[in-house]
């Protein structure tokens, strides 16, 4: 039996997600580089409570003091590491906005709803979130101090307004007829939810909001490489 070419597979199918599943691999690929610079770090960081992620904590940090101890407390070493997971971070932030746009963008023109372009176009809108959220996190790297709202205001934007995105998909899967889709796109509910909740009691909530995204894009990516959805030049086939 001949060895199944993936990326042929899918076009001869006429896999509307292809767009999208092939800006996820970059997601995947550049996430993968990012774990890696992680697991080089020496030191056993002073996080607040309910964090067990160094950057995590920094991107959630609710003062300036909190954030200058979780710095204060880093060896030379690690924070340079986490430079450049963070400068790596901008070429991430490109690849999950483009996966989100195109995703969303798909959506829009099969089931033709003129809000689901907004909704493409509102993953941008998470990159340069993220984008802001870097700048601060690497002058507080560096130890400048920062004003914090604008922090928490650039974190939060971007963590809840791509959950909202993610929610948004989740209402499009749990229509496509399959099974296995209506169970991804009910766990989709779930980070606008905890989110929601995590605002206001913070603590591990936080955390558990964030990993959920960690959880989620890996099975989203899976499915626009073998989505419910089939198209013919005549008709979307569920």
């Amino acid at each position: 039996m001949k060895k199944l070419n993936l990326i042929h597979y899918l076009n001869q199918n006429k896999n509307p997600f292809l767009k999208a599943a092939i800006s996820g691999l970059a997601v995947l690929l550049v996430s993968g580089s990012m774990i890696l610079l992680v697991n080089g770090l020496t030191t056993h960081a002073e996080l607040p409570y309910g964090f067990t992620t160094i950057i995590l904590a920094l991107e959630f940090a609710g003062s300036n003091f909190e954030l200058s101890g979780i710095v204060g407390s880093l060896s030379a070493t690690d924070i340079q590491i986490l430079t450049r997971q963070i400068w790596v971070d901008f070429l991430f932030l490109i690849c999950y906005s483009t996966f989100l746009y195109l995703f969303l963008l798909t959506i829009g023109q099969i089931i033709q709803v003129p809000r689901y372009f907004k909704y493409a176009g509102l993953s941008f809108v998470v990159g340069l979130a993220d984008v802001v959220e870097n700048i601060l996190l690497l002058r507080a790297l560096e130890g400048h101090q920062l004003v914090i709202i604008l922090l928490q205001m650039a974190t939060w934007t971007k963590w809840l307004l791509m959950a909202i995105l993610i929610l948004m998909i989740g209402r499009f899967l749990i229509t496509t007829g399959r099974v296995l889709d209506k169970m991804l796109g009910v766990a989709c509910y779930a980070p606008f939810v905890v989110g929601c909740v995590a605002i206001f009691k913070g603590g591990p909530l936080t955390e558990v909001f964030a990993r959920l995204f960690f959880l989620l894009f890996p099975l989203l990516i899976l499915y626009t490489f073998f989505p419910g959805i089939r198209r013919n030049s005549d008709a979307i086939q569920t």
